[in-house]
């Protein structure tokens, strides 16, 4: 180092000679330069890769003969309850419950079947036992279906009463031609049960009726239709497809004909809505604004002709 403190690299006589020699040699202080500092790089110890040759070769280990079981462990929560069925007993009646799942299902729901037993729909993420529980409190309800369900499965003879255009008519029958209503059906051979030969001629009334009606329903709303088809649907009275398909079920024809009228303008609302939101309900009231009045009928007498 030299007098002013600074470490040089150099030297400190070299460095004082030199500041001298640029000042002049006079008795000023030399002025001394910094100088830079430089940085040793880190030593790296370099470690050449071995040969190839000198490498062993990989030699995998035997396994050993040893035969494996798999095990399934407990699962810490509950495990579901397949579908099926089983029996149901309310009160002092034991019905048949026949238990499915249904993807697109959203509730529990409970139907009496033609033959009296129940049939259960489950939502794919709802449990078993909660629908069996949901089943048992339907008690009243289920009564009152299966009273319905051997009215509904009782024969037709001459003197029974039937609703036709929202009336109720008595067949009668004479010389081999049964009369429902202002209807007139001849039957070629006596049958024990009427039912058939009757839903039969209603069925292709209505598939005469029905399709008109909805074209002169539809013109003034400036809606078309691709197709119409009358069927013997047992859940619904109607539907419309995205594809602008409507169904109809025969039974209409014996509803009142303003009932009539609003499923079927209900049915063409579904081209404008393919939904049940407030724009299709106040679609359905521009449309029909006796719809109310014909929800309440189809709800104390639809399940008598559906």
């Amino acid at each position: 180092c030299n007098r002013g403190g600074n470490c040089s690299p150099y030297g400190s006589d070299k460095v004082v000679k030199w500041a001298n020699a640029a000042m002049g040699d006079r008795d000023e202080a030399p002025v001394v330069p910094r100088l830079p500092h430089f940085r040793i790089p880190a030593f790296r110890a370099f470690i050449p890769p071995l040969p190839r040759f000198l490498i062993p070769p990989f030699v995998p280990m035997p396994m050993p003969d040893v035969t494996m079981t798999a095990v399934q462990l407990p699962l810490p929560w509950k495990t579901r309850t397949p579908a099926g069925s089983q029996a149901l007993t309310i009160g002092t009646h034991t019905y048949e419950l026949h238990i499915a799942r249904h993807r697109r299902a959203r509730r529990y729901v409970l139907r009496v079947t033609a033959d009296g037993a129940l049939r259960l729909t489950v939502p794919i993420r709802s449990s078993i036992e909660g629908g069996v529980t949901f089943a048992r409190r339907q008690e009243t309800w289920i009564e009152r279906e299966r009273v319905r369900q051997l009215a509904r499965s009782a024969p037709w003879r001459a003197g029974t009463t039937i609703l036709f255009r929202g009336e109720g008519v008595t067949l009668t029958m004479a010389d081999g031609v049964v009369m429902c209503g202002s209807e007139r059906i001849v039957v070629r051979r006596a049958h024990d049960d009427l039912r058939p030969v009757v839903e039969a001629h209603l069925l292709a009334t209505a598939a005469r009726e029905l399709p008109p009606r909805l074209a002169e329903l539809a013109t003034p709303l400036s809606l078309s239709v691709a197709r119409v088809a009358v069927r013997n649907q047992r859940s619904r009275w109607g539907a419309c497809s995205a594809k602008g398909t409507i169904t109809l079920n025969w039974r209409l024809i014996q509803m009142p004909p303003p009932v009539s009228d609003y499923v079927i303008l209900h049915e063409l609302m579904h081209l404008k809505q393919l939904n049940h939101s407030r724009r299709f309900w106040r679609a359905v009231a521009d449309a029909c604004p006796h719809w109310r009045d014909a929800e309440r009928w189809i709800r104390r007498h639809g399940r008598e002709i559906l």
